[in-house]
């Protein structure tokens, strides 16, 4: 799932919170990843499609006759306005009909301009308008994370439907990362420091 100096991926992730206690369906398009997944998950109750996870996801969320509050559905798109065919709805608008519907999303999103901080939590938003969304935003200066770039890297979460005590615990790591950056000063850079902000 991961070695020393290697940041693990969602999935490890997922099953380190979550252990035996849930099952799991991960999508990917590299054959490569599908492999690990399903080497991973033989223990577990894991599913593993390697096929776009966007029409994967929806597919599953039409068919299955769940309490969507009892699911909750983590979206980390490598890009957020990818269809992958014509009709097909894009990770953000997959995230929208979800929180709509009730289901628990983490959507993950990234930037690299100021004016694009909160951009996932609006555009869900406006395709969900009744959805309960909390969003936490981070914003480094690029060169922390791209040396050769100037300027903001910036990422961030958008909660649906979590519970408030869920929301909190998201906002005190979003406060915790700042404090831990507090001395990580970049003089001359826009931004100079990483700060956090509930959007």
């Amino acid at each position: 799932m991961a070695s020393p100096g290697v940041y693990p991926g969602s999935p490890a992730l997922a099953i380190r919170a979550l252990g035996q206690d849930g099952s799991y369906l991960f999508c990917d398009i590299d054959p490569e990843s599908v492999r690990d997944l399903r080497a991973v998950g033989s223990q577990l109750s894991i599913r593993v499609v390697e096929a776009d996870g966007v029409a994967t996801v929806l597919r599953e969320a039409e068919r299955l006759l769940v309490n969507p509050s009892d699911v909750f559905v983590h979206i980390d798109p490598y890009d957020p306005l990818e269809r992958v065919t014509a009709d097909a709805p894009t990770p953000v608008e997959l995230a929208a009909t979800l929180a709509d519907r009730g289901y628990r999303v983490l959507y993950w999103y990234g930037y690299e301009s100021m004016h694009e901080r909160g951009w996932a939590r609006d555009a869900i938003l406006r395709l969900a308008p009744g959805a309960d969304l909390w969003c936490g935003d981070m914003v480094v200066p690029a060169p922390f994370v791209f040396p050769e770039r100037s300027g903001v890297w910036g990422c961030g979460v958008v909660l649906a439907n979590m519970t408030p005590a869920e929301s909190e615990i998201c906002r005190r790591l979003g406060a915790a990362l700042e404090r831990i950056c507090v001395d990580d000063v970049l003089l001359g850079n826009s931004p100079s420091r990483s700060e956090f902000v509930v959007v």
